[in-house]
């Protein structure tokens, strides 16, 4: 809350980059918080303007250049930017053919894809990044 200056945050997502970065977001207010490896603040990423569209943030995977999203909207895997603004929505079930409900994990396998935890439908989905 002294950060976010949001008495009531919530935060369910952090996120260790191999620098050593430290990635985590306000669930419900969409916004990113960047700290290094001490946990000393560096600055946010404010994706606040999609609200309407998330719902909510759930989940983040941050690599050198995108941001991954998991939200709760209609397009519930966004790629971002440093800036807080959406570059891709990906329709999962598109990519994939299975029917899709709220993203609540992202991680990176050993084979540089992306790995995408359902909740809903109790199932990983492999990605290529």
């Amino acid at each position: 809350a002294k950060i976010s200056g949001n008495l009531r945050i919530l935060i369910k997502t952090i996120f260790v980059r191999d620098d050593g970065c430290v990635y985590t977001a306000d669930f419900d207010e969409c916004i990113i918080y960047k700290f290094d490896k001490n946990l000393n603040y560096l600055e946010s990423i404010d994706y606040s303007s999609y609200k309407k569209q998330f719902i909510v943030l759930r989940a983040i995977y941050v690599s050198m250049d995108k941001i991954y999203l998991c939200v709760r909207g209609q397009n519930q895997l966004c790629i971002g930017d440093f800036s807080g603004n959406v570059k891709q929505r990906i329709s999962i079930q598109k990519l994939t053919g299975f029917s899709w409900n709220h993203p609540v994990k992202i991680c990176k396998n050993i084979n540089g894809g992306i790995v995408v935890a359902d909740k809903e439908n109790d199932r990983l989905v492999l990605l290529n990044e």
